[in-house]
């Protein structure tokens, strides 16, 4: 009998398969779209495209346009997906692989706060006690807490919002 994964385990092979899946369509349609070229100047398909009255410059554009889209939407859930893994990890604990309560089990404080022209950084250490388990680990982010845009607006974020942002919300 096979053991049962823990749901740290489950949560991270859900977010690596669509990692790759992204990254597959992302690699296809570059792909397709780098070979359709050649293709699309063949004269019996140069023909064939003709019968519809349309010329292979537009329907070279019309093809690359689609296939741009189609990366470029692609490798944004990619990265979107890469972020997601990035958080499932620290949802979990690595030990035991049961997820945190984000209200029970992590206490955070401020470490360093670095103000520049544009925007205030504060690095935020994070200490997680599994509830399970008992075993403790830790780590640092740098969170933005404030920016000031271009007419010299300055927009605070709440540091307690953003904390807990860090953190994969699991029902």
């Amino acid at each position: 009998m096979a053991k049962e994964k823990n749901p740290r385990e489950k949560a991270l092979k859900k977010a690596s398969k669509l990692v790759k899946v992204f990254s597959f369509i992302f690699i296809l349609s570059m792909v397709f779209g780098l070979a359709m070229y050649p293709i699309l100047n063949i004269p019996t398909v140069t023909e064939f495209i003709a019968t519809f009255n349309l010329t292979p410059d537009a329907i070279d554009s019309t093809v690359s346009t689609v296939v741009l889209i189609i990366a470029g939407i692609s490798f944004l859930f990619m990265i979107g997906a890469i972020i997601d893994k990035g958080k499932v990890k620290r949802s979990y604990c690595p030990y035991c692989g049961e997820p945190y309560d984000y209200e029970d089990d992590i206490e955070w404080d401020v470490s360093d706060v670095i103000t520049d022209s544009k925007k205030r950084t504060a690095t935020v250490q994070f200490n997680c006690t599994c509830s399970e388990c008992g075993k403790e680990t830790s780590f640092s982010k740098k969170l933005t807490v404030a920016s000031l845009d271009n007419n010299g607006k300055l927009t605070e974020y709440n540091i307690y919002d953003l904390a807990k942002k860090c953190f994969k919300k699991i029902d």
